[in-house]
């Protein structure tokens, strides 16, 4: 029987991970060019493996629920599902039971985030785009 421990597994999946990252880099740059020049390729590649790390903890592992995760870090800073801001209407939702997975909890998010930013600031059709869908 063929046995696939690990330390294999784990450097079958790295190119993946690898091409996702510089996916999200470009993702990031075009939708949210202001914060990531801001905070430089690095800074902006740190917080895109953070926030893989930060979502596959809230069960988000799929890549278009971790994108949506992403835009989150970028909407609302790194730490949104902790700060004292915002984490009151994003930790209901990202540790609710009822909730059958991390891709459906990234769309109440992404949604529940989509009216709060309307409301806040009268958001643009562009990013209302970029919210529902990676």
């Amino acid at each position: 029987m063929l046995r696939i421990r690990t330390e294999q597994l784990d450097a079958l999946r790295a190119p993946a991970l690898d091409d996702f990252i510089d996916e999200m880099m470009l993702h990031v740059h075009e939708y949210f060019p202001k914060e990531s020049m801001a905070l430089g390729i690095e800074a902006v590649r740190a917080r895109i493996e953070d926030g893989i790390t930060r979502a596959e903890a809230h069960g988000v592992t799929s890549p278009r629920a971790v994108c949506k995760y992403i835009n989150m870090i970028m909407t609302f800073g790194p730490d949104f599902d902790t700060h004292p801001d915002t984490a009151p209407w994003v930790r209901p939702i990202l540790v609710d039971p009822e909730v059958p997975d991390g891709t459906a909890r990234m769309d109440i998010l992404s949604e529940k985030a989509l009216s709060i930013l309307e409301e806040e600031e009268g958001i643009s059709e562009e990013a209302q785009q970029e919210m529902r869908s990676p």
